[in-house]
């Protein structure tokens, strides 16, 4: 009997962008979206780490994920909060992270998927993980990333018109009780 295969795609997610979107999709192709989950914490840590978790949900949710594929969890490299609700016996972990984060999930219980997919063991075993395809999104020759998002907004340099471009840019849509919220977060001040 095959294992259940759950993905997993943990992050800070300060904030979630079209970028992660695209790669969630690109996950709920290889494993079913009831299977496919978006992993993050609550951790709020000042300018690095702005977004509690109803906040990141409340993002996530405007691209269209839904809610029961976002899950709270204390440590998203480990999601026992998700885990937990399957069986350990017949179910498999992926977690899907980009080239530059792999090195995070390394030691002996962590094995490259592509490898070892067809004998997957539980998820009390081993986990797996998988690359996701590297999507980049610009900005005035710069690759657009969480961190560069935040200065941006936080720059005084730049005006409102200019972060609404950024907003738009990045999220692949303009909602403007999202912007402001973001905004405000970042910045601390309402527009």
């Amino acid at each position: 009997m095959k294992n259940r295969i759950i993905s997993i795609y943990p992050g800070r997610f300060q904030p979630f962008g079209k970028h992660h979107k695209n790669t969630f999709s690109w996950l709920q192709e290889q494993f079913g979206t009831e299977n496919t989950f978006v992993v993050t914490s609550n951790k709020v840590d000042g300018d690095k780490s702005p977004f509690n978790f109803r906040e990141k949900s409340i993002i996530i949710r405007k691209h269209g994920i839904s809610k029961n594929n976002v899950i709270q969890v204390k440590s998203p490299y480990i999601a026992e909060e998700l885990t937990s609700n399957y069986d350990e016996n017949n179910t498999s972990v992926v977690f899907c992270v980009g080239k530059k984060d792999a090195n995070r999930l390394g030691g002996k219980y962590f094995l490259p998927y592509k490898e070892n997919k067809n004998n997957l063991k539980s998820f009390l075993e081993n986990g797996y993980y998988i690359i996701a395809p590297h999507e980049s999104v610009q900005l005035n020759e710069s690759e657009v990333s969480g961190s560069l998002i935040r200065e941006f907004f936080k720059s005084m340099d730049n005006s409102i018109e200019d972060k609404k471009k950024l907003f738009e840019s990045s999220m692949g849509f303009y909602d403007e009780k999202l912007f402001k919220m973001i905004n405000l977060k970042i910045n601390k001040e309402t527009i």
